[in-house]
């Protein structure tokens, strides 16, 4: 059943990571690996996290006119942290993962038993 759920999950919510989404990881991984501050290191983390997903339209354009203008480091750590309550994308996570809960309650289950046979 595990396995069912892996599947699905990849198939609906797998998906290609867009350019400005790459620049934004990929600045984020440097920043993170040249600090030593662990409350920073945790706020890449869940912005990091969070960039992967997928996103809405506004937030494409946002942090494609950060990759356009080069922003980087702390600057665009801020940034980020301003999309990222700006747009709810905490709030959107929560409820995305509760109606994928509500989905893997409609898959059919089916029970084999020895007993029946």
């Amino acid at each position: 059943m595990e396995e069912v759920r892996q599947r699905q999950a990849s198939q609906k919510y797998g998906h290609n990571l867009s350019v400005h989404q790459r620049y934004v990881l990929r600045e984020m991984k440097a920043f993170f690996s040249n600090t030593e501050d662990a409350d920073l290191r945790g706020q890449i983390n869940i912005l990091d996290a969070a960039f992967k997903k997928p996103l809405t339209t506004a937030i494409k354009k946002q942090i494609n006119v950060l990759r356009r203008n080069g922003v980087t480091g702390r600057q665009l750590l801020n940034t980020l942290a301003d999309i990222y309550h700006e747009h709810g994308m905490k709030d959107y996570e929560l409820n995305h993962n509760n109606r994928f809960e509500e989905e893997l309650d409609n898959v059919p289950r089916l029970i084999c038993s020895e007993a029946l046979m």
